[in-house]
């Protein structure tokens, strides 16, 4: 079995490219920007996540009190 290393990602970096994301997604006529919301946002980010598990290692560097 072929080992790969793993990409350290920052948890913020996720956060900060799916708010970009959405960011643009709002602008599209056909798309509801209420639709938007922080919570989705949590579970998109949950989303990509998931789809890179065996790629990255995620490491929380976000402040609690600011998120």
């Amino acid at each position: 079995m072929k080992k790969t290393a793993k990409k350290i990602v920052k948890l913020s970096w996720i956060y900060e490219s799916a708010r970009e994301e959405f960011e643009v997604m709002k602008k599209h006529p056909d798309l509801d920007p209420d639709f938007f919301t922080d919570e989705e946002l949590e579970h998109y980010v949950g989303v990509i996540i998931k789809n890179h598990i065996n790629d990255w290692l995620v490491i929380d560097d976000r402040d609690e009190r600011t998120v």
